[in-house]
């Protein structure tokens, strides 16, 4: 679980994040989220679909790194094996949040119950005089550009429901020993539904800059496949 807080130099001037790869929280997870200008970018290694947030009820596009809801495919004690590593993953432990009195206001907080932390090694947060380290500036841009990224995801998603591309599936596959690979709540791309959209439809998808990421998620489903090998020759 994560613990996000207000970051404060007077209560965290201590903090050193671990010379470790930020991917190695991601080890034991299936999906990574990411935002939307990501997907041309990941959809050459990862399926990018769109999953339900329980608490919000809001679509969230993520990239599936597994064939178990617990399962990392990309991850080894190397490294992340794949080209693209999620940008979720390299900003963390840092990450912008909105203030709740003001939805145009953002507050940098750090995950406090992070792996990565440490009050002993690791780069610092803060220098010796409580000004933020070139690191810290560093890992807030990474998170700035991700938070920018993650707020195209909506009316991205907004337009596919109004024009009922979005559907659910779930992807079911067999390994090589037999096992029976499912994972549930997915939502893509309707490729029907858009073949059959008329002119107009389809302008105002390219008119409002869609359809790089729709074509995008669309041929990502082709890595469904790649997780498959990749699962078959990690279990053999």
């Amino acid at each position: 679980m994560s613990n996000y807080q207000p970051l404060d130099k007077s209560k965290h001037q201590e903090l050193k994040i671990k010379p470790i790869h930020p991917c190695v929280l991601a080890k034991e997870k299936g999906v990574i989220p990411i935002g939307l200008r990501e997907t041309v970018t990941a959809c050459a290694e990862y399926p990018v679909v769109f999953v339900k947030d329980d608490s919000t009820g809001q679509f969230r596009l993520v990239v599936l790194v597994g064939l178990r809801p617990n399962q990392s495919l990309f991850y080894s004690s190397d490294g992340w094996l794949g080209k693209h590593i999620p940008k979720s993953a390299r900003s963390s432990p840092i990450a912008l949040t909105q203030i709740a009195s003001d939805e145009h206001s953002l507050i940098v907080c750090v995950d406090t119950d992070s792996k990565m932390l440490s009050k002993v090694d690791g780069r610092s947060l803060f220098d010796d005089n409580g000004a933020q380290s070139d690191f810290l500036n560093e890992l807030i841009a990474d998170a700035e550009d991700l938070y920018a990224d993650h707020q195209l995801v909506k009316p991205f998603c907004d337009l596919l429901l109004e024009q009922n591309l979005l559907s659910p599936f779930s992807l079911n596959v067999e390994a090589e020993d037999g096992s029976n690979l499912e994972l549930k709540g997915l939502y893509s791309i309707d490729e029907a539904k858009l073949n059959q959209l008329d002119k107009d439809m389809l302008i105002k998808l390219r008119d409002q800059g869609a359809l790089p990421f729709v074509y995008a998620m669309l041929f990502s489903m082709a890595r469904i496949d790649s997780l498959l090998k990749r699962y078959n020759e990690q279990s053999r």
